[in-house]
C-alpha cells in the first residue's frame, strides 16, 4: 500500500492523558488545576533551559518544578510523595480513542511517527504499555538534540522519518 503521508504525533498530553499525574497531585491536597500549572511551568523552564543551551530532560525539569510548584499552592510533599507524583508520567493511559485512530490511520496508509519532549525509552514502554508501538515507525526525544519543542530543529528531527506530505498531531 502507499504511503499517503506522515502523521507525526505528540506523545505526552495528546496521545496520553495527564489524568494519572493530575489524581496523584490532587491526593497530595492540591486543587485539580495545579496539573496544568505545574505542566505549563515545567513546559517553560525547559523551553527557556533548551534556547539558554542548558538542556535538561523533561523529567529532570518537572523534578525540578513540582517543589515550587507545590509551594505556590500551600502543599508540603517528601521527596518521596513527590517521586510518585513525577513517576505518574511513566503510567499515563491513552486517550480513550487514541489507539483506535492509531488503527485506521494506519489501516488507511498514513505514517506514523512519535515526537516527544520525554525520553524516547519512556516513550517506548508507554506506547508499549498500551499496545500502540505497532502503530509507530519511529519515536523522536527532545533528548536526541538538546532541544525541546517548539525548535525548529526538534521538528527536523522527525521529518527524518517522513513519506508523503506531513502533519502534525498535538494538543499543546
Amino acid at each position: 500500500m502507499n504511503t499517503k503521508g506522515t502523521i507525526v504525533f505528540d506523545i505526552i498530553g495528546t496521545c496520553f492523558s495527564l489524568d494519572k499525574p493530575r489524581q496523584r497531585l490532587v491526593e497530595l491536597g492540591t486543587p485539580p488545576h495545579a496539573l496544568e500549572l505545574w505542566f505549563a511551568q515545567t513546559l517553560r523552564d525547559a523551553f527557556a533551559l533548551s534556547h539558554a543551551g542548558s538542556y535538561r530532560p523533561l523529567k529532570e525539569v518537572l523534578e525540578a518544578e513540582l517543589p515550587r510548584t507545590l509551594k505556590v499552592l500551600g502543599i508540603e510533599a517528601d521527596a518521596e510523595k513527590r517521586s510518585h507524583v513525577v513517576n505518574a508520567f511513566s503510567e499515563l493511559e491513552p486517550q480513550p480513542e487514541a489507539l483506535e485512530a492509531f488503527r485506521l490511520l494506519t489501516t488507511a496508509g498514513w505514517k506514523l511517527v512519535a515526537l516527544t519532549n520525554g525520553s524516547e525509552d519512556s516513550t517506548h514502554k508507554l506506547l508499549e504499555r498500551a499496545n500502540a508501538l505497532e502503530y509507530f515507525t519511529s519515536i523522536f526525544s527532545c533528548d536526541a538534540i538538546e532541544k525541546t519543542k517548539p525548535h525548529p530543529d526538534v521538528y527536523a528531527l522527525a521529518k527524518q522519518d517522513v513519506e508523503g506530505d506531513i502533519w502534525m498531531v498535538a494538543a499543546h
